[in-house]
């Protein structure tokens, strides 16, 4: 459990967070990204592997999998340009 910090209007942050009024952030946070939500049946099998995957990665069950789809999406489209 943090430390937790007040901004000056008294909200609760974590600390690390907001620092004398400032709100740290990552690049990313200021990308947009158009995204979909989805459900997805997914079989015991593939789901038991792609979380000791996403374990190993230190990722998210998602992140993994968004991760996995974008390795397939350009790997398909490598082999496209191949073909051409």
């Amino acid at each position: 459990m943090g430390v937790k910090a007040r901004s000056p209007t008294g909200d609760k942050h974590p600390s690390g967070l907001r620092m004398m009024g400032v709100l740290w952030y990552t690049p990313i946070m200021s990308t947009a990204q158009k995204s979909h939500k989805v459900t997805v049946d997914i079989p015991q099998d593939v789901w038991e592997s792609v979380r000791a995957l996403a374990d190993e990665h230190q990722r998210s069950f998602v992140k993994e999998l968004v991760w996995a789809l974008q390795e397939y999406v350009k790997r398909e489209r490598r082999q496209t340009k191949r073909q051409d």
